[in-house]
C-alpha cells in the first residue's frame, strides 16, 4: 500500500524545499534537491518489500539529476535487508559519470555496519551526516570550494574511510 504526499520542508540553509513524500510497507521516503544534489531520506525498515520503491525514487533522481549528486540518508533507517542492498548496488552502477552516489549511514547504526560487512562503504562514499554528504556534493560541483585533501568539504578522498573512524569503521 503506498500513501503519496506532498509536504512542505526545509533544506539545508533553512531554503524552502518541496519534499516529495512516500511511504509504503514501513518505510518513508522523502526525496528533495538543491542545486547540486538530490537526497532520498528513508525512515523505517527497507526489506524486500519497501526496497522496489527506493529503487523507483532512486532511479528517478539518477535520470533527471543531471550532474549533480545523489544522497541517500539512512539516518532514521532501523533496518536494512539484502534486497535493499541490491538497490544500492544498482543506484551506484547507475549513477552517470558527472554524479555520484552518496550514502549517509550514522555510526553504530544497522545500515552502517551493514555497509562495512557488505564492503559496500568500500565502494560507494558514505558519510556521517547528511551535511558531510551535501558539503562534498557541494564541493564536487564547485572545486574552488575545495579545502585540504582529505579534509571534510574538500575534493580530496572521502573523509569517511575506514581508516580514520568512519561511518563505518570499527
Amino acid at each position: 500500500m503506498t500513501t503519496p504526499a506532498t509536504a512542505p520542508d526545509r533544506g539545508p540553509g533553512g531554503r524552502p524545499d518541496k519534499a516529495a513524500v512516500t511511504a509504503v510497507y514501513g518505510a518513508t521516503f522523502t526525496l528533495t534537491a538543491g542545486d547540486s544534489w538530490q537526497a532520498v531520506s528513508v525512515a523505517g525498515e527497507l526489506h524486500e518489500y519497501s526496497a522496489p520503491p527506493l529503487r523507483d525514487l532512486l532511479d528517478e533522481a539518477i535520470a533527471t539529476g543531471g550532474p549533480g549528486d545523489i544522497v541517500l540518508d539512512l539516518t532514521r533507517t532501523a533496518l536494512i535487508e539484502s534486497t535493499a542492498m541490491g538497490v544500492l548496488v544498482r543506484a551506484h552502477r547507475s549513477s552517470s559519470p558527472r554524479q555520484v552516489f552518496r550514502i549517509v549511514a550514522p555510526a553504530g547504526t544497522q545500515p552502517s555496519r551493514a555497509l562495512r560487512i557488505t564492503g559496500l562503504s568500500q565502494v560507494i562514499p558514505v558519510h556521517l551526516s547528511l551535511d558531510d554528504a551535501l558539503r562534498a556534493a557541494r564541493t564536487q560541483s564547485d572545486p574552488s570550494a575545495a579545502g585540504e585533501p582529505g579534509t571534510p568539504g574538500s575534493a580530496g578522498p572521502c573523509p569517511h574511510d575506514l581508516k580514520n573512524g568512519s561511518a563505518t569503521g570499527p
